[in-house]
Order: structure tokens, then C-alpha cells, then sequence
């Protein structure tokens, strides 16, 4: 009978890509070849896509409520919320105990992460495989009208982001010149206190 965790793991352990069979090398830093990568990457943009579109929850694949606000639904939107708060408290906590914040191994002297961790962070060809994907794909969202950050809304003349993605890099360029100006006025402040 054939097992599928074994296959994979033989094809993991000789380092070779277990969704296309072997065919191909893993990318460095990943599971599966670059080729795979971006076929599923393709797909759960697909899927996404398709899902915005029927009223369907972009999570589970749920009927959304008429006139629900948000692409997921109330479960899933609550599920993501947790996972984000666990995932950012552990990310403290580790960064104060000194530990690398993605693995927990001891983290490099003045920095947040190990050297193993930092060694894939640093791989330029997943940061590039990220950033030509971006670039593909806002190629294509210009072509089609659409907004380069939602890539879903149509963009009025003269403009490559829609009217909300554009209101929300405002603020959040405001927000974050307003947090410099206060840790600046902070720092100036200790500085000047003994």
C-alpha cells in the first residue's frame, strides 16, 4: 500500500521536491522546488480569488453572511486573531529571554534571531522568489486596472492603488511618522534627564 508520509519523507531526506515526484532540487529554505512553490502559491490565490468573489469565507470556503464585511468568516476571523496574539506574545517573550524568536535556539549577540535562522533570512534567493513573484504580479494588476496592493479593486485614473488600500497607507504612514516623533521626544528626554 502505498504510504505518503514515508514518500515524502524520502524525497525530503535526499533533498529533492516531494510534489513534483523528485523531479526537481528543494529551493533553499522551503519544502518544495521553486516551481512547485509558485504553482501553489498560484492556486491559493486562485482559490482566494474565487472565493471573494461567490460571498465565500477565503479560509474555510463558507457561505459568508449577506452583507459581511471582512473575506472571512466570524470563526475563522476570531481563529487568525488568536494565532496572531499567541504567535506575537511568544515573539516577546522569547526576545526578552534572549532567545531567537522564530526557533527559540540562543539568539546572536545583538540581534533577535540564531545564526541558523538569520543564515535563511538572509537566503536571497527565497527574498527574491518573493520579491519577482510581487513584481509579476503588479505587472499584472496594472495591465488589468487594478489595485497593486488588493489586487482586486478597479483604480481610478492616473492611480495604482484604489481609494481604501491608499487611505490605509496614510494612516499608516501617520501612525508611524507620529511613533517616531514620540520615540525621538522619549529618547531626547532620557538624554537629558541624569
Amino acid at each position: 500500500m502505498f504510504d505518503q508520509k514515508a514518500n515524502r519523507a524520502y524525497y525530503l531526506s535526499r533533498g529533492l521536491c516531494p510534489r513534483c515526484g523528485g523531479k526537481n532540487q528543494l529551493a533553499p529554505g522551503r519544502h518544495t522546488c521553486r516551481e512547485c512553490a509558485l504553482k501553489e502559491s498560484e492556486q491559493r490565490r486562485n482559490r482566494r480569488q474565487f472565493s471573494r468573489e461567490n460571498g465565500l469565507c477565503t479560509r474555510c470556503g463558507r457561505p459568508l453572511p449577506e452583507g459581511h464585511k471582512y473575506v472571512q468568516c466570524d470563526e475563522c476571523r476570531k481563529y487568525v486573531q488568536s494565532f496572531y496574539k499567541f504567535n506575537k506574545a511568544r515573539y516577546e517573550e522569547r526576545k526578552e529571554q534572549g532567545l531567537c524568536v522564530k526557533c527559540g535556539a540562543f539568539a546572536e549577540p545583538g540581534k533577535t534571531m540564531c545564526k541558523k535562522c538569520l543564515d535563511q533570512w538572509h537566503e536571497s534567493e527565497n527574498r527574491e522568489l518573493y520579491r519577482e513573484q510581487k513584481r509579476q504580479k503588479r505587472k499584472e494588476c496594472r495591465e488589468k486596472g487594478l489595485c497593486i496592493d488588493c489586487y482586486t479593486r478597479k483604480v481610478e485614473p492616473g492611480h495604482t492603488r484604489c481609494k481604501r488600500c491608499r487611505d490605509l497607507r496614510m494612516d499608516s504612514t501617520r501612525k508611524y511618522r507620529i511613533n517616531m516623533k514620540l520615540k525621538k521626544g522619549e529618547n531626547h528626554g532620557n538624554s537629558t534627564n541624569p
